[in-house]
């Protein structure tokens, strides 16, 4: 294991970020990152400078030898503090409540990965596999209109779920990513937000 590839791990984990929410940030494949963190791949300079603006480090971070044990979290300047609200099943819709003046716990989240977010929801099951893992806490923008082709928190008349929406003929979709569920179409359904990470809190 080569030592930018042991360094960037290391990062990964002491923050609770996806190599799918750094791709999308870094603007690359989730191979990329996958590549990166295996080490078949070693990252150009122009993008270890991006991956020390998003993970905020120093460029001597990769290129020096650095303890990262003795690397300093995100702090107030970076970070922003979002409420954590309910609990929401991925499977079939389920009752739960969403009110942002009732409010579990708080999280730290870093600003640049998810910027505008308003507040995160723990999830379970299994159906928006691999995308948001079982127990995941997914970070919510508030939207009230379906995003075609994205995983959005909506409320159907049977509760709220997460789900992929598909917009087919002016029809909302809820699609699950685990091939084994099957779509669902509400009859009632009212947008709440788009998923737009998730993240590892400890």
């Amino acid at each position: 294991m080569n030592n930018l590839q042991t360094k960037l791990k290391h990062r990964l984990l002491d923050l609770g970020i996806t190599q799918k929410d750094l791709a999308d940030k870094m603007g690359v494949h989730k191979q990329v990152i996958a590549n990166w963190l295996n080490g078949s791949r070693n990252p150009k300079r122009e993008n270890i400078k991006k991956l020390c603006e998003i993970l905020d480090l120093p460029m001597s971070f990769f290129y020096e030898d650095v303890d990262t044990s003795t690397v300093q979290p995100f702090n107030d300047k970076t970070t922003t503090k979002l409420p954590i609200l309910t609990t929401v099943v991925c499977g079939k819709p389920d009752y739960c409540t969403i009110d942002e003046q009732v409010i579990d716990d708080f999280a730290e989240v870093p600003k640049k990965l998810f910027p505008d977010s308003d507040f995160i929801v723990r999830c379970v099951g299994e159906s928006m596999l691999p995308e948001i893992p079982p127990q995941a806490y997914c970070i919510i923008k508030k939207i009230d209109v379906p995003l075609n082709n994205k995983n959005m928190l909506v409320k159907t008349e049977n509760g709220y779920t997460i789900k992929r929406i598909k917009v087919v003929d002016g029809k909302i979709e809820l699609h699950f990513l685990n091939p084994s569920g099957k779509k669902i179409i509400p009859k009632e359904i009212k947008i709440i937000g788009k998923v737009v990470g998730t993240y590892n809190i400890f």
